[in-house]
């Protein structure tokens, strides 16, 4: 009996253990269940990111009700981000998630520079004198542009990241500013002279009043009369109204009042003119009737008879030296037009650009074709204008020796006033050589007088001189 109670005892263990087992399995199971119920119950959304044309952005998935971690803008090229869209509404990065998105990135494109230039290529300075050199930019809007100026001779001018530019000593320097990619330039020759009599005023005469599409052109008389610089700057105060160029001509562009500037290049005074813009010009006719019978008269006003435009044509030279100009004329048909309005443009500004009274200035190699609109109708004629550059050497002694003998020279090459190192060779008395190392004496003849700098194999035709 003992051994029979022995034998149940053991077995009883036996299955309280399997018991034990058992129950714990089941609450291993029951809570990985729970685990799992949870871990699967919380839903994930996936989030794209359409950059639009920009540099790509991963996606990436997110939990239900936790918030999108904003990426870092994306970029593209001319245009500025402006951020980051769901359902055409800027989104907020606080919000919680509730769903699958797309989010689409909104750009605004940048505005790029057409035109840089300067009302005026020359000016003069005494020694120690100051003048501030102002950039024409077109369009006026640009945005993200960086300049940089630079003067051809600082022992003679120098100028500052505004254009400041001072006169040091007599001489000439080319004053360029430039774009940070090197794409556009505009140069302004400078003299320094101690003959030179300052600005002292300036006057603005003209008509104040133009419509809408016409122009008309202003005076700037600077005093006293024999100033040496009289080159002016204009400027308008609202260019949706009115426009102006370098040589005061003003453009009506919309009905309202506008204030041009003149200022002068040496001092900086200036002079303001109110300009009105009108929609449109009517004029009218009186007629009065011969005193009748019962001394009655009567007047009416009549508005006469529109002439429309028919054609244009160009005349003028199609030819131009790189920082100089041309004066192209518009010739409008019939000669009794009611409407002369015209404007002009370029379809190659970086090679040549033109203002509006029809004035063409050369700004690079090549060629570029002008265009004149009437106001009237559209009509339009172009001429091709060939832009070229002018090439000159300067070869300057070497008079290092002892007793101030000349024992060698160095070739100085100026292209359009500006010195130039990318030349391959000179063609100069007989000789094709790179001529950008010192030139032995016996190689230089100061009797030649004009030579060939070769340019990527072509060749362009240069005065030379010698000091």
């Amino acid at each position: 009996m003992e051994k029979l109670r022995s034998g149940e005892s053991v077995e009883n263990n036996k299955n309280n253990k399997k018991r034990i087992i058992i129950v714990l399995a089941i609450l291993l199971l029951v809570f990985l269940i729970i685990m799992l119920f949870c871990l699967f119950s919380s839903k994930t959304y996936e989030i794209t990111f359409d950059s639009d044309g920009g540099t790509e952005i991963e996606p990436i998935k997110v939990k239900e009700n936790e918030k999108v971690n904003k990426p870092i803008n994306p970029l593209k090229e001319g245009y500025s981000f402006d951020g980051w869209y769901y359902l055409n509404e800027l989104y907020d990065f606080n919000t919680p998630v509730k769903e699958d998105m797309t989010l689409k990135a909104k750009w605004e494109e940048l505005t790029k520079l057409d035109e840089l230039s300067f009302s005026t290529t020359e000016v003069t300075l005494s020694p120690d004198g100051t003048a501030l050199l102002t950039p024409i930019i077109q369009p006026e809007d640009v945005t993200d542009i960086k300049l940089i100026w630079s003067s051809s001779d600082e022992s003679i001018v120098t100028v500052d990241e505004n254009g400041n530019i001072k006169a040091i000593k007599e001489g000439t320097a080319i004053i360029t500013v430039m774009t940070s990619d090197g794409i556009h330039t505009a140069s302004c020759k400078v003299i320094v002279s101690k003959e030179v009599i300052k600005a002292e005023s300036i006057k603005i005469s003209g008509l104040n009043v133009v419509t809408v599409g016409g122009t008309i052109n202003l005076t700037a008389k600077v005093s006293p009369d024999n100033a040496t610089n009289k080159s002016v700057n204009w400027t308008s105060s609202n260019n949706r109204v009115a426009t102006v160029d370098s040589s005061g001509y003003v453009r009506g562009i919309s009905a309202g009042k506008v204030t041009i500037t003149a200022t002068t290049i040496d001092g900086g005074h200036k002079a303001t003119y109110e300009i009105t813009v009108n929609a449109e010009t009517t004029k009218t006719n009186t007629s009065a009737s011969n005193n009748s019978a019962n001394n009655s008269s009567s007047s009416k006003s009549q508005k006469p008879a529109t002439v429309h435009v028919t054609s244009v044509n160009i005349s003028g030279t199609n030819r131009v030296l790189v920082g100089q100009s041309i004066n192209l004329s518009a010739n409008v048909s019939p000669g009794n037009a009611t409407n002369k309005g015209i404007s002009w443009s370029s379809n190659n500004p970086s090679v040549a650009r033109v203002e509006q009274n029809g004035r063409v200035t050369g700004v690079n190699d090549g060629t570029a074709t002008i265009t004149v609109t009437t106001s009237d109708g559209n009509h339009q004629a172009s001429i091709t204008v060939t832009v070229s550059s002018t090439y000159s050497i300067t070869f300057t002694a070497d008079r290092t020796s002892a007793d101030g003998e000349i024992t060698g020279y160095y070739a100085h090459v100026y292209k359009n006033g500006s010195l130039f190192t990318g030349y391959d060779y000179l063609l100069y008395n007989g000789m094709e050589k790179p001529f950008k190392q010192r030139i032995l004496k016996s190689e230089v003849n100061t009797g030649v007088r004009s030579a060939k700098v070769n340019v990527n194999g072509t060749y362009y035709d240069a005065t030379v001189s010698y000091n």
